[in-house]
Parts: structure tokens; sequence; C-alpha cells
């Protein structure tokens, strides 16, 4: 479910930056909260029972959510009524000065947000990545020529005056976590001095190999015909009987060095938020090590992990129970670069069940550590 990605931020993970320096420290930040996202390009498609093949990225009917309807209740709401919103995207400036050429600006998720919407505060993750960005573009930010299609609402470009920036690979929560490479970001500034970000443009490309990785967590949408299916089968151009045919202009794109993948574009809304953090955002560039939060967590009976390398290294990654104990080997070996994911389906290196439990998920590379905690419930 949308929340678990929510209980997945809040908890504390356990982070052993080995070898690297401390982070600098600033309070002097702008933060702003997505309090509006909108999937775009390409069109999401899936069986309906009694439909057939149906585009759902928009659809909201028969108590059935597609992906914009689902994403904006996620962002919007709070469905469990714990007191926070259910999902939340943060953009922090450090600092924010539009009249400058540009600064240091922070992308990514906030353990929580107070709910209602309007006057909500957040308080961000100790640690975000960070990234240079640019006020005085040419042009602010666009799609790349044939890589959509004429789906309606169609992708709102920012106009100046806007920042523009350039965040490499992301993994970004659009219901499900999404790992995209060549990301960037841009939004128009409302208001002066700013209060808002409007027009705002997420675009970078997902390959097929990663979106056939990328699976959908079940009962999401209300949609059973899309429970544990990959991604890719509910693009155009993917593996799904349902995603085809393709328009005339195609929803497959190339990307980055000629892989085949897909351009994925969010357009966004987002207005300032008081931090309410205990300590000042902290902030470092983005390392050559990143892993995410397992999804779904807690799980059962298995649960995605989704992790990055700047460059090609050897890696391993394990489960270890609350005691330190090695439970399994999940891979240890020589990586490319870039993203990656596997399964842990709850058992241990003999193939017998575990427990229900707390358990760490470690992944490391040369002197590098990464930590998650995961819990599995039966």
């Amino acid at each position: 479910m949308i929340h678990t990605l929510r209980t997945t931020l809040r908890i504390a993970a356990w982070v052993a930056l080995a070898g690297a320096s401390a982070p600098a420290v600033r309070a002097e930040v702008t933060a702003f909260r997505i309090s509006d996202l909108d999937w775009r390009d390409p069109h999401v498609f899936a069986t309906l029972p009694g439909l057939g093949c149906a585009d759902i990225t928009n659809f909201d009917a028969f108590g059935i959510k597609g992906v914009n309807p689902a994403l904006q209740a996620s962002i919007q709401t709070d469905t469990d009524f714990d007191g926070q919103l259910d999902l939340n995207h943060i953009i922090v400036f450090d600092p924010l000065n539009p009249a400058a050429a540009g600064g240091t600006l922070l992308f990514g998720a906030a353990v929580n947000c107070t709910a209602p919407l309007a006057g909500t505060s957040c308080a961000p993750l100790s640690v975000l990545p960070s990234f240079s960005y640019d006020n005085t573009p040419a042009l602010c930010l666009g799609p790349i020529a044939g890589t959509t299609s004429p789906y309606s609402p169609a992708i709102v470009q920012p106009a100046t005056p806007c920042f523009v920036a350039s965040v490499g690979t992301l993994t970004l929560n659009a219901l499900f976590p999404i790992t995209l490479q060549d990301t960037y970001i841009a939004a128009t500034y409302s208001g002066n001095p700013a209060t808002g970000l409007v027009n705002g443009l997420i675009r970078g490309f997902i390959s097929e190999t990663t979106a056939n990785q990328t699976i959908i967590p079940e009962g999401l949408t209300g949609i059973d015909t899309i429970d544990g299916e990959p991604l890719s089968q509910l693009l155009r151009g993917g593996a799904g009987s349902c995603s085809q045919p393709s328009p005339a202009t195609g929803d497959k794109d190339v990307g980055p060095g000629g892989v085949t993948g897909w351009y994925v574009y969010f357009n966004f809304v987002a207005s300032t938020v008081p931090l309410v953090s205990a300590t000042a955002v902290q902030h470092h560039p983005i390392s050559s090590l990143e892993l995410d939060a397992p999804t779904p967590n807690p799980f059962n009976p298995s649960t995605t992990i989704r992790y990055t390398l700047a460059r090609a290294s050897s890696a391993t990654l394990a489960v270890y129970d609350a005691a330190g104990r090695r439970i399994v080997e999940l891979t240890n070996g020589r990586h490319n670069a870039g993203p990656h994911q596997k399964m842990w389906n709850g058992r241990d290196s003999r193939g017998l069940p575990v427990s229900s439990g707390v358990y760490f998920v470690r992944l490391q590379s040369g002197d590098e550590v990464r930590v998650r905690k995961v819990a599995l419930l039966k």
C-alpha cells in the first residue's frame, strides 16, 4: 500500500559512512514541498475488468484510482489518519536567491509532513543529496524532441524566471519508487520573494532493464491485474500485450548510451514549507553508493531492494538479523555503474523461511557502507 512507503521513510536507517567526511551543515535554507505531482508521459495502461486495455494514467472511476488520482491522494491527504501526509517530496535551496546565478539545491524525501496540506510543516531527512542549480538558463527545461506522445493534458514547460538542476540518477517515489537516469528538475519561481514553484518539470530516463525490474506493489491502485507486474508491462512498447499498439509517434525511446527505455515526464507545483527538524539540514554531494529503502516495508512474503553504484565496482548486498548475524547474501561480485535491484523472499541462506522481526539490509562497495532497516510481518 501507498502508506508503506511513508512508513519506510520513518524508520531510522542505520547508516555507516566509512571514510566519508562530515557533511556540511547550513541553517539558511528555504524549503518547498511538492503539493501536486502528475505523471504526464508516457501514459500507463492496464487491463480492467469489463473494459479491456485502458489508459489508467488519469483514470478515476468504479472505485479504481489510476496513477495520478492515487498520487494526488497520497501527496495531499492523510489517508490513514495518523496526522501525517502520506507521501512527501521536498526541494531545499541553500540558500534561495533567484536574483543570483544559482546555488545549491537539495532534493529528496521528508520523514513526515503534518496534515492537513494547508499549513503543513515538514521534518526533512537528516541527509539530503545536493546539486548545483542554475537561475540563468537560455531555456528552462523542456521535452526532448521525439520522446513524447500527444497525450492530454500535455506536458507543461517551465518559463522564466526559473531554475534548472541536473540531478543525475534519481529514485523518485511516484506511488512506487522508480529509478531515473539523466534526470533534470526545473520550475518557475512564483512570487518575489519566491513563495512557490509552478510549472515544475522532472525529466528522466528509465531503461527497459530497470523498468523490467521495477515491480508494482500489491494493492497500489485497486487494480488486481497490475499487482506484482513489472512497470515495463504497463508502458507502450514494453513486454505486456495491453501496452500495444503504440501511437504513431511511439512511446519507447533511446536514452543515454543508446539504451532503450522511456523518457518519463512529471509536472509539479510546490509551496514553501517550514522545516522543523531538530538540527539544521545536512547535505553532501552524491556519493558513489546509494541504497534505497526496501519496498514494501513491512513486507510479506518478499521485498525489493534497489541500489545504485556511481561507477563499476565490486559490491556485496546481504541481510542481517537484529543481533548482527548474516542471514543471507543476496549478491557479491562485480557490478556495472548505475541502478540495480534484488528481491529478498524472507528466507535464509539455506532457503528456510525466517521469523517475523526487524532485519538490516547492508550494502558495501570498497570502504563505503549503506544500511537500511526492513521488517517482516507474518
